[in-house]
């Protein structure tokens, strides 16, 4: 539930859900907003609790219902998203004379503020009676638990989530904060990947706050139209909660409906919503594994068992792959030097682009408007859609060039092998480097660019360095060095590192100079590769043992899928995914 700094329905200033907005007249907002890149330190988020006072006025108006003075406290846990740290645990006084209360004619209104840092959060809500004579503590009997909040955090923002314990529905919202979920309840929800994804629903006010505590609906999820995804409802222990898994096949559409049930005629009032609907299209990423010993190119359509198509009409010790946005396929070759390109299904010949020259191909990489970026070994070309006219020559440096890669500027950032230097190449890369760094560059094999243009280098001696703009500054080393053999980032810019020295794959987040956040290790063994795909599910290719490992998050167990029919290593492998 991402919070923005606006004024929407009366007065609130944070964005709940598409629903919402659309019943004031706004627009619907994606449901994972971009990670917050400045400033990252902690800032302040407020839980506002309203609670509704009965009088036989409101109550023929059909206003909010009201509950118990039982009622006399509510714990707040907070973790960070799906199953992560504890950040908050906390017990809030609902009374008029609670610490953070103040009592009106018509409610009473509590707040909660808390330092976090940005990032995506779950909340859970547990309501309780008075004091506990029994057990001699400052809560009794639990009246509501289980109902939990997700949201997310941004850095420099009003950061505010407003809960009103009952009321009558105006409006029921379903959302996600799901790494593998894109879209909105009014525009329809994408789910990527093959693994189960979880969604949110509840109840809102006339106010737009979100029913919760003594009162609130239980929901049931049904499918209306379509097919292609199973059901989980909510629980008790998770009324708020439910989850749908796809069957594995890309492009599948499946309609639903979200009910809210009350224990009174709650629905049957004038002005009670209590049903809504929303729909979810299913899209499995493409795995592209590419195989040096047997000269092919595997292709997995999901759920990444067995390939649908091996590719091998022209391979010839495939290094580099990479796929456009039109799913076509990308192969850097090793003993020809140049780039082939396999169309959709994959069976036919491939046609060329440059280097074309006598040396080596070893990476190839895919830029904005599907501009193609490849090395020819000493030297690096550039050319557009569709690749036939002549390439533009970045540099002829004379030196051994790796792993190539771009920032959000479209600047290419080339690693010299042989003079352990990183070149900078601005846009249109017809001209000179615009920066030579040297700095922590030792026989560069990889480079890679967060959305705040840090740079990253994987370096042959064994470390990681990071290098802030403009690049002339001393570097920060990364990890630990323990023989890294490749770099990733996701979405969110957390950085991936696969270790030859221990077989490991570690997860570190910003600013990346701490210790992992998560290490993925059973199953991995030498690993030479690595992608990620649109839910986060992390793919590892294991020269040691010929296989591929998937890891969903937080990567810390085993694998979910591990793939060795079509995987024939072990010199090298090559990734992709598509679409990306």
């Amino acid at each position: 539930m991402p919070f923005r700094a606006r004024g929407l329905c009366k007065g609130l200033v944070f964005a709940v859900i598409p629903a919402v907005l659309s019943a004031c007249g706004g627009h619907e907002q994606s449901q994972m907003p971009a990670t917050p890149r400045s400033p990252s330190g902690p800032t302040t988020a407020t839980l506002k609790i309203v609670i509704p006072k009965g009088s036989a006025a409101l109550a023929a108006h059909r206003a909010p219902h009201y509950i118990s003075p039982a009622t006399q406290s509510m714990t707040v846990l907070v973790t960070q998203h799906s199953g992560g740290a504890t950040v908050l645990d906390e017990t809030v006084g609902l009374t008029p004379t609670s610490s953070g209360c103040t009592s009106t004619l018509t409610s009473t209104n509590c707040t909660l503020q808390f330092t976090i840092g940005p990032g995506t959060y779950d909340m859970t809500l547990a309501t309780y009676d008075g004091y506990d004579a029994t057990h001699g503590t400052a809560t009794g009997t639990e009246l509501s638990s289980g109902q939990t909040i997700g949201f997310t955090v941004v850095a420099g923002q009003a950061n505010a989530i407003s809960v009103t314990l009952s009321g009558i529905p105006a409006a029921i919202g379903v959302w996600t904060n799901a790494r593998g979920v894109r879209g909105g309840q009014t525009s329809g929800f994408t789910q990527y990947g093959t693994l189960a994804q979880t969604f949110n629903v509840f109840a809102l006010d006339a106010d737009q706050n979100i029913i919760i505590g003594p009162g609130a609906p239980t929901f049931t999820i049904a499918a209306s139209s379509g097919s292609g995804f199973t059901i989980t409802n909510p629980t008790t222990a998770s009324p708020n909660a439910f989850s749908l898994l796809g069957s594995g096949t890309s492009g599948q559409t499946e309609s639903f409906t979200a009910t809210a049930a009350y224990s009174d005629d709650t629905c049957s009032g004038g002005g009670a919503v209590c049903t809504t609907s929303f729909s979810v299209t299913s899209l499995v990423q493409t795995l592209f594994v590419s195989n040096t010993t047997g000269n092919s190119i595997t292709v997995y359509p999901g759920p990444y068992g067995t390939p649908s198509a091996t590719v091998t009409n022209g391979v010839n010790a495939p290094l580099g792959i990479a796929t456009d946005s039109s799913g076509d396929l990308f192969v850097a070759e090793n003993s020809t030097a140049y780039v082939a390109i396999y169309a959709p299904p994959y069976t036919g010949s491939p046609s060329h682009a440059g280097p074309n020259g006598d040396y080596t191909t070893n990476s190839v990489l895919i830029g904005p408007d599907n501009r193609l970026f490849a090395d020819g070994g000493i030297y690096a070309i550039t050319v557009v859609p569709p690749y036939t006219q002549t390439p533009t020559t970045i540099t002829d440096s004379g030196y051994a060039m790796k792993q190539m890669s771009l920032d959000a500027s479209g600047n290419l950032f080339i690693p010299n092998q042989n003079n352990n230097t990183v070149q900078e190449f601005a846009p249109p890369y017809n001209a000179g480097p615009v920066t030579t760094i040297s700095n922590g560059v030792v026989d560069p094999q990889q480079t890679l660019v967060d959305p705040s243009g840090n740079l990253f280098v994987l370096n042959d001696d064994a470390q990681v360095t990071e290098l802030a703009p403009p690049y002339t500054g001393a570097a920060t080393p990364i990890g630990a060095a323990n023989y890294p053999t490749v770099l990733a980032m996701d979405a969110d810019a957390n950085l991936f590192i696969a270790y030859e020295g221990n077989n490991s794959v570690s997860v570190y987040a910003k600013p990346y100079t701490g210790e992992p956040i998560a290490t993925a290790s059973t199953g991995i063994n030498n690993p030479v590769a690595l992608a990620i795909d649109e839910a986060g599910n992390l793919f590892v290719a294991n020269a040691g043992n010929n296989t591929v490992t998937e890891y969903a998050p937080p990567y810390t167990g085993s694998p979910v899928v591990t793939i060795s029919s079509g995987v024939n290593g072990p010199a090298n492998f090559g990734l992709a995914l598509y679409p990306h």
